[in-house]
């Protein structure tokens, strides 16, 4: 009954495997191991030296190596040395499997990396159980590695998540308290046109919640996976028209100019909620950069892979080449204030990306500081 358990054990780590790599020089080895591994469904390469073997790490990454010791040219000693002195081989287990088999030896093997040291002759089972064990230890050592990675990135956007509630919601509040706190002590005082100043700016602080909120919304609800993408036939010239209309304030304080070069009956094939999102934010970013009297404009340029670029252009402030490299990025802090002293929190731009992305898309920046910026945003047509 152990022997069954033991059997199936075996299979089930093997199902999951994916190559061992025999260093021997000796063919009949080599034709032994081969069956024995082929026999139970792990895929095998081999090398009849120390050098081809090193050659065949170079392009080709096992997930265990067994290893002879004595060869000619090099033995396999060095061999393992020089696997574990290569950061992109150290992580493979090598087990020797050798009829050197003095104390001297088996010691000399453990000193220059080796997970395991198998004599010969051996027993094909203990030797396949040994091969399991190991592929199964790497594996599981990389999935902890890889849960570890996105525990960091979790924690990356926790703090992001709360540095926004702890700054960037703060901020407008505080300036609707302030606002709202002089109406209400000095509102007999003041002339109407100080009335209406206040009211401009409690009506730009609320936005400026509003438009963060729903960026925190829609972000929150992608790291939980629960936005999903309804792709549909959207005609890119009325979407970006009613954007331009619903920023229409905006536009006017700062005396911009848009222009929507984008055509009737251009269309891309996406998710018309997020394709809003995308280019809501994007020119919400253009308009906040922007000096007063600057130029805004959005067209488009189709692909021969079926995709369409549609270019969000501005003739602002610009973006250093270092934050490009990092603009997207949600562990870099991007918060910087536009030409009129707007919020900006970075947070729109990793939500574009992932919009983006979700619809099968790409987007990227080109931008010169003092001459404005250019986001790219590549969608399919069908």
């Amino acid at each position: 009954m152990k022997s069954m358990i033991e059997a199936q054990k075996i299979q089930e780590i093997v199902k999951k495997s994916r190559q061992v790599l025999i260093v021997d020089d000796i063919p009949e080895n080599l034709q032994l191991l081969s069956t024995i591994l082929n026999q139970n469904g792990i895929e095998i390469s081999f090398a009849t030296s120390g050098k081809q073997a090193l050659e065949l790490l170079s392009y080709s990454l096992p997930d265990l190596i067994l290893l002879d010791v004595s060869m000619p040219e090099m033995d396999g000693f060095e061999v393992c040395k020089r696997i574990k002195l290569n950061e992109n081989t150290s992580h493979i287990p090598v087990i020797f499997l050798t009829a050197k088999n003095q104390s001297a030896d088996i010691i000399q093997g453990f000193e220059v990396g080796a997970a395991d040291y198998v004599s010969k002759p051996f027993n094909s089972m203990e030797l396949l159980a040994r091969v399991c064990n190991h592929i199964e230890f790497k594996q599981s050592k990389e999935l902890i590695i890889q849960k570890n990675l996105q525990l960091n990135e979790l924690n990356v956007t926790k703090d992001k998540f709360f540095s926004i509630i702890a700054h960037d919601l703060k901020n407008p509040f505080g300036a609707i308290l302030g606002l709202t706190e002089i109406l209400k002590m000095d509102l007999n005082e003041m002339s109407k046109e100080e009335i209406g100043e206040s009211i401009s700016q409690l009506n730009s602080a609320s936005k400026q919640i509003y438009s963060l909120l729903e960026n925190l919304l829609n972000w929150a609800m992608t790291q939980t996976g629960k936005i999903i993408s309804n792709p549909e036939k959207i005609d890119l010239h009325f979407l970006l028209n009613d954007l331009v209309k619903l920023n229409s304030t905006m536009v006017s304080e700062k005396k911009l100019v848009v222009f929507n070069q984008i055509k009737q009956n251009t269309f891309v094939f996406a998710d018309t909620e997020m394709v809003k999102t995308i280019f809501r934010n994007l020119l919400n970013n253009a308009i906040k950069y922007s000096h007063a009297k600057g130029i805004i404009s959005f067209s488009a340029k189709w692909q021969r892979d079926g995709f369409v670029d549609i270019v969000v252009a501005d003739n602002g402030i610009g973006i250093s080449e270092i934050d490009q490299q990092n603009l997207f990025k949600i562990g870099f802090s991007h918060i910087k204030t536009g030409t009129n002293n707007e919020i900006g929190t970075g947070l729109g731009l990793i939500l574009c990306k992932e919009f983006v992305e979700k619809n099968n898309g790409k987007i990227i920046v080109e931008s010169e500081l003092g001459k404005g910026s250019k986001f790219i945003v590549s969608l399919k047509e069908k």
